[in-house]
């Protein structure tokens, strides 16, 4: 199986209170513990770094980058014109944050199983499943999947 993981999870690991630092962490764990493997995006650690950058935090800067770099199974995904197509429809028809509909529509058309994320997504917007770092899974069952194509690097 494959997790997508958006910025939110990562951010309650690295600098959320103990609690939300936990239950990524469990959760985290849990998938680890089955042989899961774990990508994303670009965007992510664009997203990661704004916080140490700001604060010219070069010690966090790396160690988000080490982090990232032993947790993902493959090099940082990037959108492409699929990922945008499927994005805007996500903003357009369901009302999402773009920058939470870049990352789902990516883990979509890169054929991730899961998308890992503190964000509510509404039902039927997605083609995996929706793991959610606080309350629970939102199974969603698909009518169709777009064909799948790696993302250029």
């Amino acid at each position: 199986m494959k997790v997508f993981l958006d910025t939110g999870a990562l951010l309650w690991l690295l600098e959320g209170n103990e609690t939300r630092a936990e239950s990524v962490r469990q959760q985290l764990s849990f998938w680890l513990d089955r042989g899961f493997e774990f990508g994303t995006s670009t965007q992510t650690l664009a997203e990661l770094l704004v916080h140490p950058k700001a604060h010219d935090d070069t010690t966090s800067q790396y160690r988000y980058r080490v982090l990232l770099g032993e947790m993902i199974s493959g090099p940082f995904l990037s959108m492409d014109d699929q990922a945008a197509e499927l994005s805007a429809e996500f903003v357009a028809k369901h009302g999402m944050d773009m920058p939470t509909a870049s990352q789902l529509a990516v883990a979509v058309v890169c054929g991730f199983d899961v998308f890992y994320t503190t964000q509510d997504i509404p039902p039927g917007v997605s083609y995996c499943q929706v793991q959610q770092c606080f309350g629970g899974d939102v199974d969603i069952r698909p009518q169709s999947r777009p064909k799948r194509r790696k993302l250029l690097q």
